[in-house]
């Protein structure tokens, strides 16, 4: 099975990742034990790095030896199980938590933001803590055949805006350039993250909530 883009950063991709089980399953229902790798996307796939001749998608666990007679005779119809409401208790809902920079990250220079979507409603986005993000797809996490979840750099210390030659040219970038055309990066696959992360300013040093000067 193929993954959902052509390509990911290093950063998207979390390898050499190893279950012994009660983690992740075969569409066919069958646990899943060895090596995988996941991405933020919330795909995860067979083998610590990606082999496209090789690694076979996984889905959440799921003991099927409890469902229902007669919910699923079929990988696909397995699938539409996991996403019914019978199934959903096993997970949980993305919980809204506006995380601020620490003062470690403000001598970084930024930190990461991280976000859910509903891959049926695309407008519905949620800002998450890290923790949620690394959790998801797991069993007591969000359910990634539910919602996406994506990360975002958010700049917080240097010039305010960029500066550009005589010519226009951009030859020192600013914080809410910056955040801005982060933002922008991120637009095409997630149309509604403005709504989240508008404005620019929020959590710099040029924002009133920002304390640490």
């Amino acid at each position: 099975m193929k993954r959902s883009k052509l390509y990911y950063p290093k950063t998207a991709i979390t390898e050499n990742l190893y279950t012994n089980g009660g983690e992740y399953m075969f569409e066919t229902g069958t646990m899943y034990v060895g090596y995988y790798h996941k991405y933020d996307t919330g795909e995860v796939f067979t083998r610590p790095v990606w082999d496209p001749n090789k690694s076979i998608k996984l889905l959440p666990y799921t003991d099927i030896s409890g469902l229902p007679a007669g919910s699923y005779q079929t990988p696909g119809q397995l699938k539409a199980f996991l996403l019914s409401d019978l199934n959903q208790k096993k997970y949980k809902n993305p919980i809204s938590n506006t995380t601020s920079p620490s003062d470690d990250d403000y001598i970084r220079g930024y930190y990461y933001r991280y976000f859910t979507v509903k891959r049926n409603e695309p407008e519905k986005m949620t800002e998450i803590t890290r923790t949620e993000f690394l959790n998801a797809g797991n069993v007591s996490g969000i359910n990634t055949f539910l919602y996406k979840v994506g990360k975002i750099k958010w700049h917080l210390i240097g010039d305010e805006y960029d500066t550009k030659n005589q010519n226009g040219v951009v030859i020192k970038k600013g914080v809410i350039d910056n955040n801005a055309r982060e933002v922008f990066a991120l637009l095409q696959t997630y149309p509604y993250i403005y709504t989240l992360f508008g404005d620019y300013r929020q959590y710099t040093q040029y924002s009133r909530l920002y304390t640490r000067l």
